[in-house]
């Protein structure tokens, strides 16, 4: 039997820890302190929570910004009112500006994509509520949960505005 010792979790390097955790996360010797990243400085908590019409918290964020092979940047928000919804933000650099010419061209191949005037290329997808803009070689990517009691404005409306704060 082969036992699995490390890999990736979102694209970072992880390691099996004998150590034991005393919040039972499952994270073993992870370093769980929140880290400061690109994505979250340039959509701040309170940019977040005025287009979400809702009170927001940052949740998550134990992985800082990853530069090899190449560039990486995660944040994620939540409404504090239940239900919750969320909006979570990816920057990353594409290989080079082909790569990321073919990630646009993907996205625009499901059948419920549209395009969006914003950056060098940009892409709404309805059924994932994803917002994917090119500028470059740099993929900027917004998801954002439907709307709820919590937050109702549309999330099309929500991604457009803060992919201008990205761009």
């Amino acid at each position: 039997e082969r036992f699995i010792s490390q890999g990736t979790l979102l694209g970072y390097k992880v390691r099996a820890s004998s150590q034991q955790t005393k919040d039972n996360s499952g994270l073993g010797g992870l370093d769980q302190t929140v880290k400061d990243t690109e994505a979250c400085k340039k959509i701040s908590l309170d940019e977040a929570s005025k287009e979400m019409e809702a009170e927001v918290e940052r949740i998550g964020g134990i992985f800082e910004d990853r530069r090899d092979p190449t560039f990486t940047s995660t944040c994620t928000y939540r409404t504090k009112q239940k239900p919750s919804r969320t909006i979570t933000i990816v920057l990353r650099d594409a290989q080079d500006e082909e790569a990321a010419k073919s990630s646009v061209t993907n996205a625009l191949k499901n059948k419920e994509a549209e395009k969006v005037k914003l950056g060098d290329e940009s892409v709404f997808t309805k059924t994932s509520q994803q917002l994917m803009t090119r500028k470059g070689k740099r993929i900027n990517t917004i998801n954002i949960s439907k709307a709820s009691e919590s937050s109702k404005k549309e999330s099309k409306v929500i991604a457009e505005s803060l992919m201008k704060e990205l761009l």
